[in-house]
């Protein structure tokens, strides 16, 4: 399960991929492991049944700066040869997921999505709210290259009876938009991330982009 979300300070990317994440009944056998690089080994750990073995390759930037992560675990088949892109106006958060099902393989090496900085005439709204999860916003920025979908995700982080609420609006990728809904549960925090995505609509026009881009500098909203 791949999640992702932008806050106001940084870019924080969650990955639920241990087996002790989900539920019993032990199958495949699949190494566990993290790293800045883009190839990590570790620890076997069995794996709940119907999991595979999961590679997933991310890059979150946020202004000049880029950080990578790649992880190595327990995933879900739906998950598998998925790549997307997310965009804010003063970010980029992109991954790409391979698998493998049999005990101790190595998924194929996973490849970022190109980055794309050509205006594709679209645009969508942006925002992040850390209250909220449904944020709105009249803020439009123009979306690149293959961000045709404009994208809401919005999360639940559960802790007792006290539950957290945020949200984001950007520009994605038609693969990003298929991550859905997805839950995790692990001692005793529960998380939910629900991404929903709508078509982008045509810039106006130039003085349109113009204000937006304007906006997004003297806002530096991430």
């Amino acid at each position: 399960m791949i999640y992702s979300l932008f806050t106001m300070d940084s870019v924080i990317t969650l990955v639920f991929l241990l087996s002790g994440l989900l539920t019993p009944g032990y199958a495949i056998i699949c190494t566990q492991c993290t790293s800045s690089l883009s190839s990590c080994t570790g620890y076997t750990a069995n794996c709940a049944s119907k999991l595979v073995c999961i590679s997933i390759y991310e890059s979150t930037r946020v202004g000049n700066t880029e950080s990578f992560q790649f992880v190595r675990g327990c995933g879900y088949k739906s998950d598998c040869d998925q790549l997307g892109l997310f965009a804010i106006p003063n970010g980029k958060y992109r991954f790409s997921a391979t698998c493998c099902n049999s005990d101790n393989c190595t998924p194929n090496p996973p490849s970022l999505p190109p980055v794309n900085n050509t205006s594709n005439n679209k645009q969508c709204p942006h925002c992040v709210s850390e209250t909220s999860k449904d944020c709105n916003s009249n803020q439009m920025m123009a979306c690149m290259g293959d961000e045709t979908k404009c994208a809401l995700q919005n999360s639940e982080v559960t802790i007792g009876s006290n539950t957290q609420k945020s949200s984001i609006r950007g520009c994605a990728t038609k693969s990003f938009c298929k991550l859905g809904t997805q839950t995790a549960e692990s001692g005793g925090v529960k998380r939910k991330i629900v991404t929903k995505c709508s078509a982008c609509t045509a810039l106006y026009s130039a003085i349109t982009l113009l204000l937006t881009l304007t906006i997004s500098m003297m806002t530096n909203v991430f």
